[in-house]
């Protein structure tokens, strides 16, 4: 999946990166690109503006569910991930 890097869009050729698509989002991913035009134009319709503070976000998110939050939250998620992928991907290709 595209997505755009605004962080890094003022280096050459680094205005995007390729994001890989898990198999658990992918139903919802299809279902939202079959929107009509503006209703699944975007599936985050919260948190857009770069203004936006994610990690309030997320503690909010984290306090509901109801878990103690963790430090680090979005490196741990991360991480989780990646842990994931090494069960089925060689480790070059989870690193790349």
């Amino acid at each position: 999946m595209p997505v755009r890097s605004e962080k890094t869009a003022h280096h050459v050729g680094q205005g995007s990166r390729r994001v890989p698509i898990f198999n658990e989002l992918l139903p919802f991913i299809q279902e939202a690109y079959e929107m009509p035009v503006g209703k699944g134009a975007s599936l985050i319709h919260r948190c857009l503006n770069a203004e936006s503070n994610l990690r309030t976000q997320l503690h909010r998110i984290i306090k509901r569910a109801p878990v103690k939050p963790w430090p680090k939250e979005f490196q741990d998620l991360r991480a989780s991930r990646a842990t994931a992928w090494v069960l089925h991907h060689s480790m070059h290709v989870v690193n790349e």
